[in-house]
């Protein structure tokens, strides 16, 4: 079984780009903290590189940035490619199934730095968002909140 579960802080804004199909493909970095302190018994942290597809792609980027607390389940996916000189490289990230905010959601350029969350439920189109939500959903690759 291929299931990963990660909670960890985003190591930069969120990287949104489209397919030439039209689709929305984020590309972020978590940094997650190891369980235990490394030699010199400070704690350390693993980076990992994730992706999210559709409207779940889209939310990352719109709420989501560098700071950000996020939970993500999903499962890892590896590729390998030959670089410029001639070697055979592979790679491995996190294509994530779900994303959970786990701070309040500020959307990107928001001046009056007024939290803002979507209503559970709701699609993240949602034009009108409350001021404040006691809990914070889920959000599914579907792009839908749910509870948690």
């Amino acid at each position: 079984m291929n299931n990963v579960n990660l909670i960890g802080r985003f190591t930069a804004d969120p990287d949104l780009k489209y397919t030439k199909a039209g689709k929305a493909v984020v590309s972020f970095t978590l940094a997650v903290d190891r369980p235990f302190a490394g030699k010199e018994g400070k704690g350390e942290a693993d980076f990992i590189s994730c992706q999210a597809w559709g409207g779940a792609a889209e939310s990352v980027a719109k709420f989501l940035h560098k700071g950000s607390r996020a939970a993500v389940t999903g499962y890892i996916k590896t590729d390998s490619y030959t670089d410029k000189n001639g070697v055979r490289r592979k790679s491995m990230q996190v294509v994530c199934n779900n994303v959970q905010f786990l701070d309040p959601i500020k959307e990107k350029g928001d001046q009056s730095k007024k939290e803002e969350t979507l209503d559970k439920g709701a699609s993240e189109s949602t034009e009108k968002q409350p001021d404040t939500q006691e809990e914070i959903g889920t959000l599914s690759a579907d792009g839908l909140f749910m509870d948690i």
